[in-house]
């Protein structure tokens, strides 16, 4: 497993980034909140990552904090959302805004990421709550 990686941005575009560890170049897709979060061409970035392997691809996630990442493999446990549509929820807001909307059951956030319907909304919305649990939903409201 690719934990994190930490080295020099060599290429952006809205889609990830290519980072230069030790020589060798990682494509790593990120959401539009780490996008912005990260130094442009050049700098010098860290990201937490999830390597996403299925059949027909390796797909490497970066993600600028730890609780972006945690929502995002929430997110892929849901049914019916993959790597992408949990990207684009990550696109949307950051993690701790994402958190509240679980917890107040915010159905039209989730539906207005391009990909997610109403339905899909309160099945996210349904799931995480009872993935997270009680205990984080609280401590997500009142932080």
């Amino acid at each position: 497993m690719i934990e994190r990686l930490t080295g020099t941005v060599l290429s952006q575009d809205p889609e990830g980034v290519v980072v230069a560890v030790a020589g060798v170049g990682f494509l790593v897709e990120v959401s539009a909140t780490t996008l912005r979060d990260l130094p442009g061409v050049g700098g010098e970035g860290s990201l937490f990552t999830h390597l996403h392997v299925r059949d027909d691809a390796i797909q490497l996630f970066g993600f600028s904090t730890e609780e972006e990442r945690e929502l995002f493999r929430l997110l892929l446990g849901v049914s019916k959302i993959g790597p992408r549509l949990a990207l684009a929820a990550l696109s949307t807001r950051r993690a701790p805004e994402l958190k509240r909307a679980l917890a107040a059951g915010d159905v039209a956030l989730f539906a207005s990421v391009p990909g997610i319907g109403k339905k899909t909304a309160e099945r996210i919305i349904l799931e995480l709550r009872e993935k997270m649990g009680e205990a984080a939903l609280v401590a997500t409201m009142s932080g």
